[in-house]
């Protein structure tokens, strides 16, 4: 009986020893197995040690045409003999899921015969990669206007060293102006390295979809969280991102103004913010995601150019009854985010008409 006993526990023993040794062989596979983020061309997307990542050129790239003479991820060429529109954001002005003719930049360059309208933005970037990336593009424009989209994940964005999986910088607030973080060498080895692994890749992809149930955080929010206890990166408390949303926005007014440019933010809603919900109120069920009266009262107080695109979207897209807005997001967006083929042409023609008012460009 005791042999059959020994026997049946051994056996238990080994097969989960097998199993455990066979789990972490397939771990260490995923994480081990790159699929090099470096450069990816189906994204045209690169490692930047100043920016994280920024856009790449594609291999179909014309040889004529020098990648030094591009701008954002659509890699618009740069027409020197004319002043320039800047757009600036992330892949909801980068027109994920459209092609290049149907972004809501390529709308507005349509309307504009002024000035050249080039598309700067650039999938995954948050508030303190735009001010960077538009520092390292100003000298080489003659702007008349930057255009900088903001949405409700921008806080999120802006108080952590990673985002998406992959390494960030970090700005601090000092008392009086923003300082950017001096990173940690190791910290970000780490999440590159975990940046390129099969699994974190995996992982990124997963964040990147969209979430239409509201919790407590979102999957990007829980990815970097993840990545930030193993790598130990720093994070920001969210009184501290509010001044460092703060320094950046006047941080970009400022150098813009060097150039002789405008600065103008708009808010662009994501589906959930004006959907089924009263119509002067937002949803914001992440704290680190601010209602869109949040960033109003922002700029507002702040007396920057601003135009929200909440109560256009509202009016042209959703019923009003009682006091509460119901709306189908399906007609102007793909995903509750990204703006759709319809979608991108109203917010092209609106920003067009603004703009055209505003600062007299036509």
């Amino acid at each position: 009986m005791f042999s059959n006993r020994h026997s049946l526990l051994t056996g238990v023993t080994v097969a989960w020893a097998t199993g455990a040794t066979i789990l972490a062989g397939m771990i260490l596979l995923l994480v081990l197995r790159a699929p090099h983020f470096n450069k990816s061309p189906e994204t045209n997307i690169g490692f930047d040690k100043d920016l994280g990542w920024a856009p790449a050129a594609k291999p179909e790239q014309p040889e004529s045409i020098p990648f030094s003479e591009t701008v954002g991820q659509r890699l618009d060429v740069i027409d020197h003999a004319r002043r320039h529109i800047l757009l600036l954001r992330d892949s909801i002005t980068q027109g994920w899921g459209l092609r290049d003719d149907e972004t809501f930049a390529r709308v507005l360059g349509r309307e504009v015969h002024q000035f050249q309208v080039l598309n700067g933005a650039v999938t995954g970037y948050s508030p303190d990669q735009y001010y960077l990336y538009m520092k390292r593009l100003l000298p080489h424009l003659r702007p008349r206007l930057v255009v900088v989209i903001f949405t409700s994940n921008d806080l999120q964005g802006t108080s952590t060293a990673n985002n998406y999986g992959m390494s960030k910088p970090l700005f601090r607030w000092n008392g009086s102006r923003v300082v950017l973080s001096t990173p940690s060498p190791c910290g970000e080895r780490c999440v590159r390295w975990l940046a390129n692994s099969r699994l974190f890749g995996l992982l990124g992809w997963w964040a990147r979809q969209p979430q239409s149930t509201p919790g407590p955080s979102d999957r990007r929010d829980q990815l970097a969280r993840v990545i930030s206890s193993i790598c130990r990166i720093p994070r920001i408390e969210l009184d501290e991102a509010r001044n460092v949303m703060n320094g950046i926005a006047g941080e970009m007014v400022h150098a813009a103004a060097l150039r002789g440019a405008r600065v103008l933010f708009v808010l662009s809603p994501a589906a959930g913010s004006i959907t089924d919900l009263p119509s002067t109120e937002t949803r914001s069920w992440n704290p680190r995601f601010p209602s869109n009266k949040w960033f109003q009262d922002f700029f507002r107080e702040r007396q920057y150019d601003y135009f929200d695109l909440t109560p256009v979207l509202q009016q042209k897209y959703c019923e009003v009854s009682d006091g509460r807005s119901s709306c189908d997001w399906s007609q102007w967006s793909i995903d509750g985010s990204h703006y759709s083929v319809e979608g991108s042409r109203f917010v092209g023609k609106t920003l067009f008409r603004f703009i055209s008012a505003r600062y007299g460009i036509r």
